[in-house]
């Protein structure tokens, strides 16, 4: 600045500090922080238990664990002690700018991405960050490839199994995403920046096939919100009901728990093509939009979205004006949601 302070990225607001109130952290510094969250090192293990540690312990609870929801609930059931999760805030760009600059010294960001059928778990201290995440195990039904890792593989980048091999997607996003080291607060920022377009992306998808839906479904989805409308009108918290609930969300869901159902063709360069058993219509995804979308959740996941990833891109489409009811009595967040644990040192 020209008054010679020097400006410093912050949340809520940027700092304006003195150039003798600021120093530079150099890489011995930086690997020397302390990651733990406990006082208590884990069976075997010298130091401090760290998030990184307790996945890859031989007796972790959520090591082995691939399905991505049931990963970060676990997760955090291990760093809260078992506290009750609070109520989730909606994802959008003014919390991903909080997430980013805040100045906590040492937080876990549980992300809830429902509407791509994906959860992930950012670790920040110290301005650096790690990503936790794993992928239900499964294979394709169209090419028989298997597909899936474990919270543990993503933390060693090996094969839980002797012969067992990862996919080499799985590979890249986990180098991309600081799998070996932490991210620093550029990388952080490309993270963010990619699920803002993750959100702004299958929002797209989900108008493109709601409008390709049967009519008379449609007007029933219609005639459902007008009720809710109502209801939140006249104050009732039969208004926060949650979007499974709704016609479209109810028949999305029931078909999404059903792959085998379900059939998608994706030659290259070509419209992705959904089709549905005892439906009499299918749908289409414009090739450009299909490209886009497949190769954003792969730069995130290290695989290529399922049919039942579409399913839910269309049975989240209202995931902003929709939330579900805490037990707290608050609303909570479906669809791009997040909740946040601070670990006191």
């Amino acid at each position: 600045e020209k008054s010679g302070r020097v400006k410093v990225a912050a949340h809520p607001k940027t700092l304006s500090l003195k150039p003798e109130c600021v120093r530079c952290v150099g890489a011995k510094e930086l690997d020397s922080i302390d990651w733990s969250f406990a006082d208590f090192a884990l069976p075997g293990e010298r130091e401090f238990a760290t998030a990184r540690a307790a996945i890859k312990h031989s007796q972790s609870r959520c090591g082995h664990v691939h399905r991505c929801d049931e990963f970060a609930d676990i997760l955090w059931s291990i760093l809260s002690q078992d506290m009750p999760e609070p109520p989730r805030e909606q994802v959008n760009k003014e919390m991903l700018e909080r997430i980013l600059n805040e100045m906590m010294p040492h937080c876990f960001h549980f992300f809830a991405l429902d509407q791509i059928g994906h959860h992930l778990v950012i670790e920040k201290r110290a301005g650096r960050a790690r990503v936790f995440q794993s992928y239900i195990r499964d294979f394709v039904q169209e090419s028989g490839r298997k597909i899936g890792y474990s919270a543990r593989e993503w933390v060693t980048g090996r094969p839980e199994k002797r012969k067992g091999t990862l996919n080499q997607g799985m590979l890249e996003a986990r180098k991309r995403w600081g799998g070996e080291a932490p991210l620093d607060y550029t990388q952080l920022q490309i993270l963010m920046q990619l699920i803002l377009q993750l959100q702004s992306c299958a929002g797209e998808i989900a108008e493109v096939m709601y409008h390709q839906l049967p009519s008379e479904l449609v007007e029933q989805e219609k005639e459902f919100r007008a009720q809710v409308r109502k209801q939140r009108e006249a104050d009732c918290t039969e208004g926060l009901k949650e979007t499974s609930n709704t016609p479209i969300a109810l028949w999305a869901s029931a078909l999404a728990n059903k792959p085998d159902q379900m059939t998608m063709y994706s030659p290259p360069n070509s419209p992705i093509i959904i089709s549905m058993v005892g439906c009499d219509f299918i749908f289409e995804i414009p090739s450009a939009l299909a490209r886009k979308f497949c190769d954003l959740y792969r730069n995130l996941t290290g695989e290529q979205p399922s049919t039942s990833v579409y399913l839910k891109i269309l049975h989240f489409r209202e995931w902003s004006t929709t939330f579900r009811l805490h037990k707290t009595g608050q609303p909570s967040a479906v669809g791009w949601a997040v909740c946040h644990a601070t670990i006191p040192h």
